[in-house]
């Protein structure tokens, strides 16, 4: 069961998902553009079909304007076709406006708060595509080999990088946008997640 912090509504294909506590709006996919949609500042796209990121520069040109830009997380063959869009977008409105199209590919890690990342996955589909999984670390405490320490060690440990605790990582939820089964089936994360969003 996915936690209850988190909350889920989609229109057509953006899956929108907030986080109450971490106060966190994310979208899958932004082939349409709602009005609830505009508050999400990380969106998530699967692949580069015009029904799944067909409204992305909408979206961005309203957060603009709002000013509070947006990330955007494509696959990588979907990066300059965007930006190429976004100067003709840009030439036809007559007025520049940001938007921050970030290339990633399955087995990149993408921190979305502290306490929760986003992992990309392989799907399988008839343009490259690829599926995204939010996860939650868990704190579980000191590791064993550190609980002797003072807390000015801990924290001289952790400034040198080391990590000190131990962390459980939940797969709260799984987006895999299109794809075929046999291409999620084996995919961990998918098989992890407490809430899994296939089309």
């Amino acid at each position: 069961e996915v936690s209850s912090a988190w909350s889920v509504a989609g229109v057509g294909t953006c899956i929108q998902l907030r986080h109450r506590a971490f106060g966190l709006h994310v979208a899958m996919d932004m082939g349409t553009s709602a009005g609830e949609a505009l508050g999400a500042n990380h969106v998530f796209v699967s692949h580069s079909h015009i029904d799944h990121i067909g409204a992305l520069l909408n979206h961005a040109r309203a957060r603009t304007l709002s000013n509070k830009p947006a990330k955007y997380y494509v696959p990588l063959s979907a990066v300059e076709p965007l930006l190429e869009a976004k100067a003709a977008y840009e030439l036809l409105d007559g007025h520049a406006f940001q938007a921050d199209i970030v290339g990633v590919k399955p087995g990149d890690v993408i921190r979305i708060h502290p306490n929760v990342k986003t992992r990309v996955f392989l799907t399988k589909h008839r343009v490259p595509s690829q599926g995204y999984a939010i996860i939650r670390e868990k704190s579980k405490g000191l590791k064993a080999e550190f609980r002797h320490l003072s807390s000015r060690e801990l924290a001289l440990r952790r400034k040198d990088g080391e990590e000190v605790t131990d962390t459980e990582e939940i797969v709260e939820v799984a987006y895999t946008g299109d794809t075929i089964l046999d291409a999620i089936l084996a995919e961990p994360l998918v098989t992890q997640a407490r809430l899994l969003i296939v089309e």
